[in-house]
């Protein structure tokens, strides 16, 4: 369905919970359960010069009740400048992949490695992911409604054995967490987020060493794929793990007003 292999696995990290519907020119992505979740209720367009009144007109039609306008393209080099005259903020994700042993450093010995089980380990990381979203400008309350529902569905998935997620805890504090879902073929790392009080310590570069490890010990011939934002700081840690840039994926979105 996607020429993307990053939307490919943005909608293998959806598994079970959003629906495609192939329109021709366009794919309209629902997730039922989560429509406070942009990026699960969007429009991915297969149209590099498609005007903004046009894009717009089919993401209402899809999603009428929906606050937010989201797009994505499945394109080559799409045409964004309409787009952001008209106060979209447009994203540039690099899709990094890698088929090797992911090059890392060693687990600090003064933190613990442990994968949730019970709502006594999921409730400290849905707070972790909310203190961190918090500090990247979203509304407290309804971020907080937004991530419940989030953890809820990946800890489905979880329990339906598409993946797993990882934590690094100091005492009973999570202070690094990433989730990772996966096919035969395909290993998407998601979600990667380190508290700000253990950042520059390597935690991240530690942890994805690890999981990555775990992955591939489960899907040895599959190719692992994360997402980062452009010439941002995690895209250069991906990178010295082994990472290298695949495409760039872009991404238009307009917030509830």
């Amino acid at each position: 369905m996607f020429r993307s292999l990053g939307l490919a696995t943005d909608a293998l990290a959806m598994d079970g919970l959003s629906t495609f519907e192939d329109r021709g020119d366009h794919i309209v992505q629902t997730t039922p359960d989560e429509p406070d979740f942009w990026f699960g209720n969007c429009v991915i367009l297969r149209d590099a010069g498609i005007a903004a009144d046009r894009a717009e007109h089919l993401f209402r039609a899809a999603h009428p009740r929906a606050g937010h306008i989201c797009l994505q393209w499945d394109c080559a080099e799409p045409d964004t400048r309409c787009f952001e005259t008209r106060g979209y903020e447009v994203e540039r994700d690099d899709v990094l992949t890698l088929r090797t042993a992911i090059k890392a450093p060693d687990l600090p010995t003064d933190l613990t490695l442990r994968s949730p089980q019970a709502d006594a380990d999921w409730q400290p990381l849905v707070a972790f992911g909310l203190q961190i979203g918090i500090e990247d400008g979203h509304d407290p309350v309804s971020y907080a409604d937004y991530l419940a529902k989030r953890y809820a569905n990946r800890r489905a998935q979880i329990s339906r054995g598409l993946g797993q997620w990882f934590a690094l805890w100091d005492r009973d504090l999570p202070v690094a967490s990433m989730g990772v879902l996966m096919s035969r073929d395909l290993i998407r790392f998601q979600d990667v987020q380190t508290r700000a009080s253990h950042r520059r310590r390597g935690l991240c570069a530690a942890l994805l060493g690890h999981v990555g490890r775990w992955a591939f010990d489960r899907s040895p011939d599959a190719k692992a794929v994360i997402v980062a934002e452009a010439d941002g700081d995690a895209g250069r840690i991906y990178r010295r793990a082994g990472f290298a840039r695949h495409e760039t994926v872009l991404s238009a979105l307009k917030r509830p007003q």
